[in-house]
């Protein structure tokens, strides 16, 4: 499995960080945990769960 702090862990002062590289964090840790609550509520809610 893999860390989520090890495939995000860059360090650089904010001027020299990779712009395209906070993008990719963001889609990682926010957009992809969304995605996929979105994609199981509906089963979830079927069964009487996440209510």
């Amino acid at each position: 499995m893999w860390s989520t702090i090890r495939v995000c862990s860059t360090v650089a002062p904010i001027e020299d960080f990779p712009p395209e590289r906070f993008s990719m964090m963001l889609r990682l840790m926010l957009e992809a945990p969304f995605r996929i609550v979105c994609a199981a509520l509906p089963g979830m809610y079927e069964k009487g769960l996440g209510v």
